[in-house]
């Protein structure tokens, strides 16, 4: 039983030994050794023949996925696969933002007999990008991904596309749900501005606006029409002031959320900004006329006296402009008001008239007698003196009651000529601020220049890669 173990154990012995050597031949062993772990060889010297020429380096990249471009940090994070076929492997990323300048998984190389090497590393970068929130949400983006040697100058290292493609390679490209690729063109920086031969990638992107506009753009505009509705409430109505200062909160609201999106720089002001500042201004100017118009909703004679410039042009002029047309339904009442009094006065005068006959036809002469339960007592009257006091008193209460209503109705009059200026005002405002709210809001939205154009996202890649 040993010996049967041991001659298992010497057969898979042997056996691995002949698959060792039948891995890896004498002649690649050899090659390796020499090329690279000989003792020759030194990986800090350029591989050319002559110290005046420039290793040429072949470089491409490849676009796989836009992972994230926040605003705030103004960073980009790409998902990419380098390409690069040269005899000196080792590039850069000027513009890293996480302080990474290697890639992240160092991958073999394949090198050829001419002594190229194809090095195809895969790497996630996170590139400084300068965010341009001049028309968010309607914006477009150019990030740049600069690559080069970061020890060696243009005159030692020269920086070439690969297959002679000025773009990037897009055969795998993930589309992102958040932005459009518009492009990704590619030069290399001219050696005579610079010490170092570089590419820079430029990454053009162009925002998908569904989710702001839905989110954010709709209810802000329709805010600021519900702002300029407030004008539709009744000029006596104090809810104005309420509806308007719900309303302003809400922009304050809107105007956080934006302001924690985006990178708080002061070159440009975004286009959302500016509508938010555009739609917070109009609320506090409904906010001032409200509280005007419903002072002059409450004005009466013994506050202000209405100007005659102001009969004019509010009761007069505005509301055959505004199509307004003031109630005639008082008149009525005015009229049977005014015939009950007359009735009232005719009433009192055929009182007077009936009184002075039946004083007189009493006794011959110009008194009369009255008795009483407890004894006679005579009370003498001239009936002429009566009937002219009574008479006197009568018409002077009338004469007070009829003044008095006079000047009631004409209180009651001014006072409703304050409503309706008031009321004029409202509608005058109303269309005001509608007209206001649509020219503000088209001129600041169609400011954009791409809100218009739609993109396949689809067939563009196809023609970038094609291109």
């Amino acid at each position: 039983m040993v010996l049967v173990d041991c001659a298992m154990y010497l057969a898979g012995f042997i056996l691995s030994a002949f698959i060792a050597n039948a891995g890896c031949s004498e002649s690649e062993r050899r090659l390796v050794y020499d090329l690279i772990e000989g003792p020759g060889y030194n990986p800090l010297i350029l591989p050319v023949k002559n110290i005046s020429q420039a290793v040429q380096v072949q470089f491409g990249i490849t676009l796989f996925q836009v992972i994230s471009v926040d605003e705030r940090t103004q960073i980009m994070k790409t998902n990419n696969w380098i390409r690069m076929m040269s005899v000196y492997t080792y590039t850069t990323m000027f513009c890293s933002a996480d302080g990474k300048y290697e890639q992240s998984y160092c991958c073999h190389t394949v090198i050829y007999s001419s002594g190229m090497v194809m090095w195809i590393p895969l790497a996630i970068y996170k590139s400084s990008c300068t965010i341009d929130v001049r028309y968010f949400p309607f914006d477009q983006q150019e990030c740049e991904m600069k690559f080069g040697s970061w020890t060696f100058n243009s005159d030692e290292v020269q920086m070439g596309f690969l297959d002679n493609k000025e773009l990037c390679y897009l055969d795998n490209y993930i589309y992102s749900g958040t932005w459009d690729l518009i492009g990704c063109p590619a030069k290399i920086v001219p050696e005579s501005n610079k010490k170092y031969s570089e590419i820079t990638y430029k990454i053009i992107l162009r925002r998908k606006t569904l989710f702001f506009t839905v989110n954010l753009l709709a209810p802000c505009v329709l805010i600021s029409f519900l702002s300029s509705l407030t004008f539709y409430l009744p000029a006596n109505a104090q809810e104005k002031v309420t509806l308007c200062i719900s309303i302003l909160l809400a922009l304050i609201v809107f105007l956080l959320l934006v302001s924690r999106s985006l990178p708080p720089t002061s070159v440009t002001i975004p286009l959302i900004s500016k509508y938010l500042f555009f739609a917070f201004m109009l609320n506090i100017i409904t906010i001032i006329t409200s509280v005007m118009i419903i002072n002059i909703n409450y004005s009466s004679p013994r506050t202000y006296k209405m100007s005659r410039w102001m009969r004019v042009v509010f009761l007069n002029w505005l509301p055959i402009i505004l199509f307004m047309k003031r109630p005639k339904h008082n008149e009525k009442y005015e009229k049977w008001h005014k015939r009950k009094i007359a009735e009232k006065i005719a009433e009192c005068d055929d009182k007077l008239k009936s009184q002075k006959p039946k004083l007189k036809n009493m006794s011959g002469q110009s008194s009369f007698s009255r008795s009483l339960d407890d004894g006679d007592v005579n009370y003498v009257f001239n009936t002429e003196a009566l009937s002219s006091v009574r008479a006197q008193k009568t018409l002077e209460s009338v004469e007070y009651i009829t003044q008095h209503l006079r000047l009631k109705d004409d209180y009651e009059m001014i006072c409703d000529d304050w409503k309706y200026v008031a009321s004029v005002i409202d509608r005058f405002l109303l269309y005001t601020f509608i007209i206001v709210t649509v020219i503000g809001t088209i001129t600041i939205i169609v400011d954009a220049p791409h809100i218009f154009e739609v993109i396949d996202q689809k067939t563009l890649v196809e023609n970038l890669q094609i291109g």
